[in-house]
């Protein structure tokens, strides 16, 4: 029997949430249902752990980045619905984490139940974790969420049966089945206005990143070159040469002023 606690983490789970879990005394691995199911019958006593990723977070980074995040969406729901079959059938052995506990704002309360929950021998420390997505996109995310019912089934279930410090759903999960044809194609108008209005927004916020990058360059080298031309006046060679100058330019007027005569 295996003494220590094995870990299953999704894709896209932040890596320091692993790390954290790796430093609590869990071996980390790769989420597949048959690994789960083969780790379940050679470990036979103990816990096994299976960390999972906020969909809002992952679909909202998808659209910051420009990608269609209808398929993030669609492939976070089949592992969820994987979890979850496994979950049914061994919920005394199989203990599902939220990522998002590990983070630094969770208070040192619903650390150490996790690691009474998954027998780890050293404590969860909280650890900095990506950074939250914008507010317009993660909005966006939930609104585009709210109409796939086969990710919000899952999510609401996850969240009852995972450890994780969103204890009220309603307050993180804004989602809910509409009522009728006609509310859901007034939702799906609504969120292709929304998609096409955040993809001009994060175009022109990458075109505000590019002249800012190109103002710094500009700018550097104009520190630079009013740099060497500070060194030449401070030069001794410069100094030197200070009478020929003046007699050079009174020359060059005086040739002037002869021409115009």
């Amino acid at each position: 029997m295996s003494s220590y606690v094995t870990v299953f983490s999704l894709p896209k789970v932040d890596a320091a949430a692993n790390a954290a879990l790796v430093t609590a005394g869990a071996v980390i691995e790769q989420f597949r249902p048959e690994a789960v199911t083969k780790a379940l019958a050679e470990k036979t006593s103990g816990t096994i752990g299976i960390l999972w990723a906020d969909p809002v977070q992952l679909v909202a980074r998808a659209l910051q980045d420009g990608r269609d995040p209808r398929p993030v969406a669609r492939a976070w729901a089949g592992n969820a619905r994987a979890i979850l079959a496994l979950h049914r059938a061994n919920r005394r052995r199989l203990v599902l984490v939220d990522a998002r506990l590990l983070g630094a704002e969770t208070p040192d309360a619903l650390l150490e139940p996790l690691r009474l929950r998954l027998d780890l021998p050293r404590p969860v420390a909280r650890t900095g974790l990506a950074p939250v997505p914008a507010q317009l996109t993660t909005v966006l995310a939930q609104m585009l969420l709210r109409q796939m019912r086969d990710v919000t089934a899952p999510l609401v279930e996850l969240l009852s049966a995972s450890i994780t410090p969103c204890h009220d759903a309603g307050a993180i999960l804004p989602f809910g089945e509409t009522e009728g044809d006609g509310q859901n194609a007034s939702a799906d108008a609504q969120i292709a206005l929304l998609l096409k209005q955040v993809s001009l927004h994060l175009d022109q916020c990458r075109r505000v990143d590019a002249l800012e990058v190109e103002r710094d360059i500009l700018a550097a080298r104009l520190a630079e070159t009013e740099r060497k031309l500070d060194d030449v006046l401070r030069s001794t060679s410069w100094r030197i040469t200070r009478p020929m100058r003046r007699v050079k330019t009174r020359l060059l007027r005086g040739g002037a002023s002869l021409e115009a005569e």
